[in-house]
């Protein structure tokens, strides 16, 4: 049906019945007697039963479009006033089963009609964790142009970065960390940022992904597991290494703060250190410059993308420090 010429929201349902009474009569005939009383024509979000062994589902005509990559026949059902968002067994709707299956010019239609982006499934899951689960890098492209969470969390607490780098989906790892708005220190039900996860599994080119993106190398999880415990316990040498040599760049940046070394705050800033890297004590190269009074490194900071809103360990911001010291920022 989905490659008919002449397909359109006006014989769809027709196409479809004329298609299920060769297959199941039975089945048809049930659809037909759903009609409304008032419409001459079968319901077209009759909910189907599809039982498959000891199992069944009930599901509606779109979310079998989505399921079997029939573009066509989801637009005109769509255009016949099929519910978009409609749901089926755990809330899954049909852009969650078409992000699933990487079926993109489904998920355009879908996204394009005006389908949640951002709905989600019993367990909290959204198309775009689907999608990255999955690796469906072009799906992932096209949820985040329809302006999906990428920071979603499911009932785990588990953002779609914590998902690609669980399954080793480097590329994926990159289109998110490059996304607006993306946070590389998202945290889940365990405490584990993505920087845990990456290092637990011996990682290395996402470990020096996330560092160049400004991951915290320092954060602790509910245990106070820090990244580099996780690659010293898995025996992971390497990713060990970077994780030590981005520890001693932070240590070398907070020192030169405290310093008021304005010339080597930049040297290290320009070799890649990250601006807003906290120390044990949860501060920011910002929060010592405002705190210690060193007005010129303040600047440089602020010009090298600093925070002026991160908070500390005592939640203070370096405009609280900086407002205390009477320095301008």
């Amino acid at each position: 049906i989905n490659d008919l010429s002449d397909l359109s929201k006006d014989n769809i349902v027709e196409k479809i019945k004329a298609k299920l009474q060769e297959e199941d009569p039975d089945l048809c005939q049930e659809w037909e007697k759903s009609k409304p009383d008032n419409d001459s024509g079968s319901d077209i979000n009759y909910i189907f039963t599809i039982s498959r062994g000891q199992n069944s589902k009930e599901v509606k005509l779109l979310h079998l479009a989505s399921y079997w990559n029939c573009a066509n026949v989801a637009k005109a059902l769509i255009e016949n006033g099929a519910d978009i968002n409609a749901e089926h067994d755990n809330k899954i709707t049909p852009l969650h089963i078409a992000a699933h299956y990487g079926h993109e010019d489904v998920v355009t239609i879908l996204t394009g009609k005006g389908a949640i982006v951002d709905a989600k499934n019993g367990d909290g899951w959204t198309s775009l964790h689907f999608a990255v689960e999955k690796n469906h890098e072009n799906v992932v492209n096209t949820l985040i142009g329809k302006g999906a969470n990428v920071n979603a969390e499911n009932d785990k607490g588990w953002a779609p970065l914590h998902l690609a780098i669980t399954n080793g989906h480097k590329e994926i790892v990159q289109v998110l960390s490059k996304a607006e708005g993306i946070n590389v220190d998202a945290k889940n039900s365990d405490g584990w940022t993505p920087l845990h996860l990456a290092a637990a599994n011996g990682r290395e080119d996402i470990v020096e992904t996330l560092i160049e993106k400004g991951a915290d190398v320092n954060a602790k999880d509910h245990y106070k597991w820090t990244p580099l415990t996780f690659a010293s316990q898995k025996g992971h040498e390497v990713v060990k290494g970077a994780l030590l040599k981005a520890q001693e760049n932070i240590k070398a940046l907070h020192s030169a703060v405290k310093h008021n070394n304005e010339e080597e705050v930049k040297n290290l800033l320009n070799k890649g250190v990250n601006v807003n890297a906290k120390d044990d004590d949860g501060c920011t190269p910002l929060h010592l410059a405002a705190r210690e009074g060193c007005e010129d490194v303040v600047k440089t900071l602020i010009a090298k993308g600093a925070n002026v809103n991160a908070e500390g360990i005592v939640d203070e911001t370096p405009l609280h420090l900086a407002a205390r010291g009477a320095i301008k920022m």
